[in-house]
């Protein structure tokens, strides 16, 4: 099961990077990359430590808030937030995979709201946080 779950989280991590390379989804020559400005602001979103706020990021691109949304969700295929929202899921599946407690792979991921966790995680995995670190052998521990 867990050898599962850890290719379940690589296949999410790498189709989100996949998904960015590709144009999300659109039809478009292999070849041809997503637009630089969106490939970096794809790139920082990667980093551990980097700025997520809308501002940080249109910066980053070079763009106004405005157009950057336009762009980096007609280039990836999702919003720059809801992309945002299944790196930091994926982050908290790996932690969780590790042993990590749920509120630690929660606070790890940048979640402040268990709830706000919760909802987001069922959503993107298809379970909660609580059943899947189950299911990964690290059971649910909670602090």
């Amino acid at each position: 099961a867990l050898a599962l779950e850890e290719g379940a989280t690589l296949l999410v991590t790498r189709a989100l990077r996949d998904f960015a390379d590709l144009g999300g989804g659109r039809r478009r020559s292999a070849r041809r990359p997503p637009p630089r400005r969106i490939r970096r602001v794809v790139d920082h979103l990667h980093q551990r430590e980097a700025a997520t706020d809308l501002d940080a990021l249109a910066a980053v691109a070079g763009l106004s808030k405005f157009h950057f949304i336009r762009h980096f969700a007609a280039e990836i295929g999702m919003t720059p937030a809801a992309y945002l929202r299944t790196l930091r899921i994926s982050e908290a599946a790996r932690e969780l995979r590790r042993g990590a407690s749920i509120e630690a792979a929660a606070a790890g991921a940048g979640f402040t709201n268990m709830t706000s966790f919760g909802r987001a995680f069922r959503s993107i995995v298809g379970t909660t946080p609580r059943r899947y670190a189950r299911d990964a052998g690290g059971g649910p521990r909670l602090g």
